[in-house]
């Protein structure tokens, strides 16, 4: 049945008056900002950004181990300094310990693992890329705190009120270019097999980046700012480099305090700072008898940029300065040197160069530091647009995607926003490129200022924007997905492959010919590859330097009987070397082994 007419009417007039005003719905379509309650993703998409990120975690832990697996007998001539190091701490041997080049954390810290373990001849260096495993573990876990805090303010900036109606960087795009980032710095730039502190301070610094980041909360720059002095001054002790980056940015974040409680736990942290790093400068500039934080920018700029040889500095070039105690040179023509005290390391002279060049002065000839500028600048545009040119690729994408979106001011403001990590990583970047520049020194400092560039992404909502992310951020992974896969793989193969030089064999049949564990031996040809000491526990107290083995063996042999005298009398148990001429043994030589070393015994034994 239909209903009446006054039905009808009374039918409209209710409906009308349920309805909202039409200035209320005008209200409801208009634009408004993202209130602080609103969800940045919807929950599916943050649930697949976090099963993206977790499996790009597990991703980066896989690789990580198959390197440390694959180069579980590589060693390197840095690696042999932090090993004795560790080890004079650990007996007391505070004079040994204390050293003016090799900052002390990563030293200790694998003198303390080596201790506890106590492992046999062959397991020594997979022990210690075990460590250095752990260590890349941990700088990746900092790495993944760093980022989530810098998307987490991302998206709090994007729903604060006053935002600008641009939206950052998806979470998931955050993800798929983040992690392959670090992986590839850490990995591929820094490696697990290499025996040195860069990843332990890449992990100290990835915390300090995270606490750069501001989070929400009540007066959270009380704890913030101290807590960030701590790790900068553990990261000095991890890498010397660190020193001068905090000194600067600490000064700089109290300087830009405008409140006074941010002021004042500033100049906590600073305070912080001093605290933890005073106990070692003290102690360093006591044993060297001059006020010093370290000797790495000296001796650094000394090698890289004067000159300076690594080994058997005996002064020179003009202007550098005299050694206060210069090398023994005890016979000439081959040139032999002795250098058997005040150090009972595996090979003093790269031990201690702070001692061995202590008087050395840095030559500012602007020629000479314009030249190894231009160098490292060259050295540094290669490994940004060829070694990374996918990433630096993307980055530019993104940012002048984010200029034309929006404005240069906006951009500008953004960067303003990370100005404390762009900081840390211009300076890092700064200081290397007046001294010397690898792969693996910029490679921490690289992922901080891509890191920082993804954090001032703002682009326009909408369906073709998000298709133009998907672009670049998916083409980006897919390529590092299979450069890193194929990596992975070839360390794979390479892991049954035997130990290149064989230091483990070389030990054992140096102690089977009865050199014992602390004797002291010479070396033909110089030292630095020689990382069967450190195994066979024997001291290299005297050496004829590469330059020279080829005038020793073409000598004629009383000239060689006078060099091994020459070697024997630094009281050596043996004479050892890789280079002997090829098909032929000269009498008194016997070789280690199948492995391509000899030894010649002293005529004691």
């Amino acid at each position: 049945m239909f209903p009446t007419s006054s039905r009808l009417d009374r039918a409209v007039k209710a409906r009308r008056d349920a309805a909202p005003p039409r200035d209320a719905l005008a209200r409801a379509d208009a634009p408004r900002p993202l209130s602080a309650t609103d969800a940045p993703v919807v929950p599916l998409a943050r649930a697949r950004a976090t099963t993206l990120r977790r499996l790009l975690l597990a991703l980066g832990l896989v690789l990580g181990f198959i390197d440390a697996v694959a180069s579980r007998n590589a060693m390197n001539p840095d690696g042999i300094s932090y090993l004795d190091m560790g080890d004079a701490f650990w007996r007391g041997d505070w004079h040994a310990a204390l050293n003016g080049l090799w900052s002390p954390l990563y030293g200790v810290l694998l003198g303390g693992v080596l201790r506890v373990v106590r492992p046999g001849l062959f397991w020594e260096f997979p022990v210690v890329h075990a460590v250095n495993f752990a260590i890349y573990a941990a700088a990746l876990f900092c790495f993944d705190a760093f980022l989530r805090r810098l998307v987490a303010r991302s998206e709090r900036e994007a729903r604060h009120p006053g935002a600008d109606g641009l939206a950052p960087l998806p979470r998931w795009a955050w993800f798929a270019i983040g992690y392959p980032v670090f992986i590839s710095a850490s990995l591929v730039a820094t490696g697990v097999a290499v025996v040195a502190p860069d990843l332990l301070a890449a992990a100290l610094v990835y915390s300090a980046g995270a606490l750069l980041v501001r989070p929400d909360g009540p007066k959270p720059d009380t704890w913030r700012l101290p807590a960030l002095g701590v790790v900068l001054a553990v990261g000095y002790l991890s890498r010397a480099l660190i020193l001068p980056l905090a000194v600067v940015l600490l000064a700089a974040l109290w300087a830009a305090s405008r409140e006074p409680g941010t002021r004042r736990a500033a100049l906590l942290g600073i305070a912080v700072f001093v605290a933890v790093t005073a106990p070692f400068v003290v102690a360093l500039s006591v044993q060297e008898g001059h006020l010093t934080a370290g000797d790495t920018a000296v001796l650094n700029y000394a090698y890289h940029v004067d000159g300076v040889p690594y080994v058997h500095w005996r002064g020179g070039p003009p202007g550098c300065g005299v050694p206060e105690h210069p090398v023994h040179r005890i016979a000439g023509a081959p040139a032999v040197y002795e250098f058997a005290a005040p150090f009972r390391t595996t090979y003093p002279l790269w031990y201690a160069p702070a001692y061995w060049y202590d008087g050395i002065e840095p030559c500012f000839v602007p020629g000479r530091l314009a030249t190894a500028i231009a160098i490292n600048l060259t050295r540094l545009a290669h490994i940004v647009l060829v070694n990374n040119g996918a990433a630096t690729l993307v980055m530019l994408t993104l940012s002048w995607w984010t200029v034309v979106s929006g404005s240069a001011q906006r951009f500008i403001q953004s960067l303003a926003r990370v100005w404390g990590i762009l900081l840390l990583a211009c300076l890092g970047l700064a200081g290397l490129i007046c001294v010397y520049i690898e792969p693996r020194f910029v490679a921490l400092f690289m992922v901080l200022l891509w890191v920082g560039v993804l954090s001032t992404v703002r682009l326009p909502p909408g369906g073709r924007t998000a298709a133009g992310v998907r672009a670049v951020a998916g083409a980006f992974v897919t390529v590092a997905l299979i450069m890193l896969l194929s990596r992975g793989i070839e360390s794979l193969r390479s892991i049954d492959a035997p130990a290149q030089a064989g230091p483990a064999q070389v030990a054992a049949g140096l102690r089977a010919m009865g050199v014992q564990t602390g004797d002291a031996v010479a070396v033909i040809g110089t030292a630095f590859p020689e990382y069967w000491a450190r195994l066979a526990g024997v001291r290299v107290v005297a050496e004829v330097p590469d330059e020279a083995v080829r005038a020793f063996w073409t000598a004629s042999p009383g000239a060689q009987r006078r060099t091994l005298r020459a070697l024997v009398s630094a009281g050596v148990r043996a004479v050892v070397t890789e280079d002997v001429p090829p098909g032929r043994v000269p009498a008194g030589w016997r070789r280690v082994g199948a492995t391509p070393y000899y030894v010649r015994l002293s005529r004691r034994d």
